[in-house]
């Protein structure tokens, strides 16, 4: 299974890749290491359409850690 394309610069990946917070490890498996379910990722549609990348808090779904 590919791996989203972004990895390596997201914020998100970066900052909870070793978090053993249930809901973060649960979303990096569905959507960070899954490359289709990667393109519905709320941060990568940010980036596509700002250029910028999203706060490092927010999550694939398009909330924050801290709602959570």
């Amino acid at each position: 299974m590919s791996k989203c394309d972004k990895l390596e610069t997201c914020g998100f990946f970066k900052k909870y890749q070793d978090s053993h917070a249930r809901a973060c490890k649960s979303l990096i498996e569905t959507f960070c290491l899954n490359e289709e379910k990667s393109e519905t990722c709320a941060r990568k549609k940010i980036f596509k359409e700002t250029g910028a990348p999203p706060d490092d808090d927010m999550m694939p779904t398009g909330q924050t850690v801290d709602d959570v």
